[in-house]
Formats: C-alpha cells, structure tokens, sequence
C-alpha cells in the first residue's frame, strides 16, 4: 500500500510511472519506476525499515539500466546511517519521512 502512495506522489509530481518492473537481469524488481524531463529513476520503497542489502541492490540496478537510484522510506533514517549510505553510494538519492515531500519537485539537490 505504501509503495502506491509513494507513486502516487510521484505521478502527481509530473512523472511518469511504472510500478513492480520485472528485469530480465537477476538483480531483482524495481518497485517504481519514474521518470521525467528524460531522467530515469530506479526507485525502491520500504515502509519501516531500510536495510543496507536493499540499498546496493537498487544502487547496482540503477547503474547496470542507467538510472538514478533512490530509495523512499517511511520511517526517519538515523543520521548515521543516512551519511554512511550516502558516502558509500554516490548519486543515491534517499528520502524519508522527514524529507518525501519534496517528492514534488524534482529531485534535485538531495
């Protein structure tokens, strides 16, 4: 259900949306797809709890298709873990509780 709203938000944003994307690669599904002003973004959505495994999967998915990888949470992400994703995954885009709602712009600076 989260995942929905998630889209949701996005296509209220001006994207276009694709939700449950099956690859042929072995690295998975990609829960939405998104994209805008011909910028594609692999985006995967947890409701509670991020773990670092879904965070490299997106990330190399997102490299191996050619998309910016992000990531949604619906919980706050602890300041500790968010520096560390972000060092150790550059171009990663991660959103959480505190800052989803600039969904609605593009994705810019985060």
């Amino acid at each position: 259900m989260f995942e929905s709203i998630v889209a949701k938000i996005f296509e209220t944003a001006g994207y276009s949306v694709n939700q449950n994307v099956k690859l042929q690669h072995r690295s998975g599904d990609i829960d939405i797809v998104a994209e805008k002003d011909n910028k594609r973004y692999c985006v995967e959505v947890k409701y509670l709890q991020l773990y670092e495994r879904a965070v490299e999967r997106i990330y190399l998915t997102g490299k191996t298709f050619e998309m910016t990888p992000a990531v949604v949470v619906g919980s706050k992400i602890d300041e500790r873990k968010r520096s560390y994703y972000l060092e150790k995954y550059p171009d990663l885009i991660l959103i959480d509780i505190t800052n989803k709602m600039k969904i609605k712009k593009p994705f810019g600076p985060f």
